[in-house]
């Protein structure tokens, strides 16, 4: 299932073009993407300039395993994770968001929150130790509960494992992706700032341990010996994604996405493609403004209720910043 990139692009005279680059999750993750993209930029600028690009292609790292980061950790830390105690897919509950039922058709979702009410609102959460991140994951889960009625969700955030590696480390474009788990129940009288909270505390103990390479290097170790087959039903077992799930794709560079003289105006990136019950939110930031996207199978009214959450998950937000 593809992840996917949109890049618009104004040129003199007013004349727009449009970039859109999909890739297949296989090749590598939202950070790798932005690798992708960087270096796409880079050989178009040097093109641009008269050469063929091919010198950035040669010196790019091509190394893609798990090792680019476990070979940065002691053995002390590397046994630290696999003890951990882990806070994985089974804990807690998610609700199902759609039903599946009838004809689908692909989609693509967005809904920006404009960076106005998420700069308010990061400068709120601030004192409360709480990251851009901890907010988004905070409004989904309202979004979730009103939308839903249930009062308990779990939502995977995504970390990014190259956070393992030295300072200026340079990896190869793949997938380096492991799972942080928030497990919330939400009151009906409980405010936005009460579920923030919440949420942060629980992504800064996370963030402090090395528990999110613990199935990383279990399934890695096990992979030399055990055949396919038993390992994709591990896998699942495991490291399976919940229905409704969440991912931080980050922060866009401006400055590495310069195409030459050409000035970018607009960019986002999207989550893989989903087929009903499954439903993933995205959130990508570029220039301050933030883009809430959906890929999905829907019939019209899983649609309508896609568009909702994402709406949901703004208008807390702005709620939150006023």
């Amino acid at each position: 299932m593809p992840a996917l990139a949109c890049t618009s692009a104004w040129y003199a005279g007013n004349e727009a073009d449009s970039l859109c680059v999909v890739v297949d999750h296989m090749f590598c993750d939202g950070a790798g993407l932005k690798q992708y993209l960087y270096l796409l930029a880079r050989i178009y600028t040097a093109m641009e300039g008269g050469s063929d690009g091919l010198d950035l292609v040669r010196g790019y790292p091509l190394r893609r395993d798990l090792g680019q980061v476990t070979q940065n950790l002691g053995a002390k830390n590397r046994l630290r994770a696999v003890l951990s105690k882990g806070a994985g897919v089974g804990a807690g509950s998610t609700p199902q968001l759609l039903s599946g039922n009838g004809p689908a058709e692909a989609h693509l979702i967005r809904v920006t929150i404009a960076a106005s009410s998420l700069s308010a609102a990061a400068d709120m959460a601030r004192p409360m130790g709480a990251t851009v991140n901890d907010l988004l994951l905070a409004a989904y889960a309202r979004a979730l509960c009103k939308r839903t009625g249930c009062t308990d969700v779990t939502l995977p955030c995504p970390v990014d494992l190259r956070r393992f590696g030295h300072p200026g480390q340079s990896f190869g474009i793949c997938n380096l992706t492991s799972n942080y788990f928030c497990h919330l129940t939400i009151r009906d009288d409980e405010g936005f700032d009460e579920v923030l909270a919440d949420v942060a505390g629980q992504m800064r103990e996370q963030k402090e341990g090395v528990g999110c390479l613990q199935g990383p290097l279990l399934f890695h170790a096990i992979a030399r010996v055990l055949p396919r087959n038993a390992l994709r039903r591990i896998f699942f077992a495991v490291a399976g994604v919940p229905v409704v799930s969440y991912t931080n794709l980050g922060i866009l560079d401006e400055g590495r996405l310069a195409f030459g003289s050409t000035e970018t105006r607009g960019t986002f990136i999207a989550t893989a493609t989903k087929r009903p019950p499954s439903f993933q939110l995205s959130a990508s930031t570029f220039r301050g403004s933030c883009a809430l996207t959906s890929c999905l199978y829907a019939d019209e009214s899983d649609l309508a209720v896609a568009e909702g959450v994402l709406g949901g998950v703004r208008d807390e937000i702005v709620r939150f910043s006023a």
